[in-house]
């Protein structure tokens, strides 16, 4: 005979089951304030993502810039070669690489061109006379020394003046030629290359001067040595007397 408690026992069974299992296998647990700041978090990640982005394109472009500057400004341009070949280098060395030699070319002919021109015709028309006719019974009285070194002196610096003179004004030719092709230089490398060219010429210059000034200095000197000599040669007379 069927047991009339046994469905009653069954849902007794099943409910006690149910209530036995763990909260979280009955409902799920959803973090609602999470949901609503995902928008906002993604928001502020892609203004991230686009500043970073910015800023790579920004040293991207700086970095290219920079490399063709580097081409801009590196290598050789040949602008250094302008107005400076051989002859014009050839030139810049008229004078000897001393004052004692520049006396000797009076004696020994060296260094054909426009320095030796001028001195040859100084001397044509100084026509200085021998040194020892001065004080002929002492040859080498300083009367006679002092005469022949302000001859050769004088005569040197009247050529080298001259001769310096006629150099500035092709070094103020050269600064005006180079002048002219900056403005047509093609890029700032050949701009920066004619710049310093142009500053070599002004220390061309420079150097002339010093050589004007050298030149100067002598000639005084040679002036007051001939002063001392004459003094000095009245003296000797009047102790003689």
């Amino acid at each position: 005979m069927p047991n009339p408690l046994l469905p009653f026992t069954r849902i007794l069974s099943l409910t006690a089951l149910t209530l036995a299992l763990p909260a979280h296998a009955q409902w799920a647990v959803v973090d609602v304030f999470a949901q609503v700041q995902w928008p906002t978090q993604i928001r502020t990640m892609i203004e991230q993502y686009n500043t970073l982005r910015a800023q790579y394109e920004k040293l991207r472009e700086q970095v290219i810039e920079a490399t063709r500057t580097n081409e801009y400004i590196t290598g050789a341009s040949g602008k250094a070669w302008l107005l400076n070949g051989v002859i014009e280098q050839a030139e810049r060395r008229w004078l000897p690489t001393s004052w004692q030699d520049v006396i000797a070319m009076q004696k020994i002919g060296l260094n054909p061109g426009r320095y030796a021109d001028r001195l040859k015709w100084y001397e044509e028309r100084l026509k200085s006379i021998d040194a020892k006719t001065i004080v002929q019974a002492i040859p080498g009285h300083r009367a006679n020394w002092s005469y022949q070194l302000a001859s050769e002196h004088t005569r040197a610096a009247f050529a080298a003046a001259e001769a310096l003179f006629d150099q500035l004004d092709k070094r103020l030719r050269n600064l005006e030629a180079l002048n002219e092709q900056i403005e047509r230089a093609d890029s700032l490398k050949q701009a920066v290359d004619l710049n310093s060219r142009m500053l070599a010429e002004q220390s061309f210059i420079s150097i002339e001067l010093a050589r004007l000034q050298s030149m100067q200095l002598m000639l005084l000197a040679s002036a007051q040595n001939g002063s001392n000599s004459g003094t000095a040669t009245r003296a000797e007379f009047l102790k003689t007397r």
